[in-house]
């Protein structure tokens, strides 16, 4: 499948299942994190270095930390359910 095909089911994906409102809530979303839809799944790492910097306890705010939690949660929510794997636990401590 092409890249273009690719992206153009997943769109068609998300619009079925979210809604055409969350689809917009979604590309803002990942672009207040510099992220797109083909490298969404990198959000955890990137929220969580960015919270670094905007939580009030690293001198940030509640508002940038609750505004970047907020766009946390709709791309976190409109990722596909992947079931855990033995390599998900290896550095568990």
């Amino acid at each position: 499948m092409s890249s273009m095909a690719a992206q153009s089911l997943l769109e068609k994906t998300l619009a079925e299942t979210i809604g055409e409102d969350r689809t917009k809530a979604l590309d803002d979303a990942l672009k207040y994190f510099g992220l797109t839809r083909d490298n969404m799944h990198e959000i955890n790492s990137r929220y969580k270095r960015m919270m670094k910097i905007l939580h009030p306890d690293a001198g940030g705010t509640t508002e940038a930390a609750q505004l970047a939690k907020n766009h946390y949660d709709i791309v976190a929510s409109a990722q596909p359910f992947r079931p855990a794997t033995e390599a998900d636990y290896q550095n568990i401590e």
